[in-house]
């Protein structure tokens, strides 16, 4: 797998957390509610996800890491 490529999970991450902001007007989900928009209980995994899609840069962090709702889109700027 290439080293940027995303895994058929983090993309149901990522499209999960893009879906959610437009809905909301930019507004990040919680943990809890993208672990259960993509069928995750376990809040570490989706961390874990949510890390690899920052590094491969998907998505990125508005604040400092591990904050609630503080992911944007790359291309979107506070």
């Amino acid at each position: 797998m290439e080293q940027n490529a995303l895994s058929t999970r983090q993309q149901q991450v990522l499209d999960y957390v893009t879906g959610f902001m437009s809905q909301y007007g930019g507004r990040a989900p919680l943990l809890k509610e993208i672990g259960h928009g993509v069928g995750l209980a376990s809040h570490g995994v989706v961390r874990r996800h949510i890390d690899n899609l920052v590094a491969k840069g998907r998505l990125r962090y508005v604040r400092k890491p591990h904050g609630i709702r503080n992911l944007a889109l790359p291309e979107a700027r506070p």
